[in-house]
């Protein structure tokens, strides 16, 4: 059995599972995370005209056949798919009788493929397109029109959702706390760095201190929430690692106004970490 190490700060060596939503409503809300993956299937329209499209703030990306625009003289409508006013021909296996379409947006870094098809889904254009932050619009103005599905797939470990629009003189405003010291088993964890964090709030905000992936963490990203309990001074936690993936498990925190200490507990990981004010 492969045994894996997990980096108190804390960056996580497993395997990153994307978080996948299925709606079947004209708004969708886009989950948590940046998102990899759009998919939507709808029928619009008849054999003569059919149109829909996806939208979101900085995309709008139409399929539509018409036959009044049929390809080579053959009285089969053509398919384009426009995105952002560029066309593209649609490749074979698109349905233009009215019958259900799924178009498909996956993200590869800045670029995003689009594909479309009926049964099987061919890519018809690679281009940069923003990824939706709130919602995903699916449209239309042909009759009838029938969403069928939409899936929204995301990355939960994405550093983008930790990014806070806080300013400095804000965070300079929270309680400071600086890495004391840490108790891990050298066998599930390991130091991720010496963490200087802000915390507004009930939420602590990273400052500075990052060792493994320190180019991914700015200040004011969210390290950390912790959420009251019934007993003084007694939070449970949640924590994203060095690679922003938040941490499963019971964890907590317990602050010492009196001593002016920190202390995130991770029992899973049998590891804590101590800061001080």
């Amino acid at each position: 059995m492969r045994r894996r190490v997990l980096i108190l700060g804390l960056a996580a060596a497993l395997e990153c599972v994307a978080e996948v939503r299925y709606f079947n409503a004209a708004d969708a809300p886009v989950p948590v995370g940046e998102v990899v993956a759009v998919e939507a299937r709808a029928a619009a329209g008849n054999g003569r005209f059919g149109q829909w499209q996806l939208t979101w703030p900085g995309a709008e990306i139409s399929f539509a056949f018409s036959s009044l625009n049929s390809v080579d003289g053959v009285d089969h409508p053509k398919a384009t798919l426009t995105v952002n006013g560029s066309e593209f021909v649609c490749p074979d296996g698109v349905d233009t009788s009215g019958e259900p379409n799924s178009i498909a947006i996956e993200w590869a870094d800045s670029l995003a493929t689009i594909l479309i098809g009926h049964r099987t889904l061919k890519a018809a254009a690679t281009l940069a397109l923003p990824h939706p932050t709130d919602t995903v619009r699916v449209s239309s103005s042909a009759k009838p029109f029938d969403l069928i599905d939409m899936i929204i797939e995301t990355n939960p470990n994405s550093f983008r959702r930790l990014v806070s629009d806080l300013s400095a003189e804000q965070l300079a405003q929270g309680k400071r706390w600086e890495y004391l010291d840490r108790e891990t088993d050298p066998k599930t964890a390991t130091s991720g760095g010496q963490y200087i964090l802000s915390q507004i709030g009930n939420d602590l905000y990273y400052l500075d201190g990052a060792l493994t992936n320190r180019d991914s963490w700015a200040p004011g990203m969210l390290k950390g929430r912790l959420t009251p309990t019934n007993f003084k001074g007694y939070f449970k936690l949640s924590w994203f690692d060095a690679t922003g993936r938040e941490l499963s498990g019971e964890n907590y925190a317990e602050i010492n106004e009196d001593l002016g200490i920190m202390k995130l507990t991770f029992p899973a990981l049998g590891a804590s970490m101590r800061f001080h004010d």
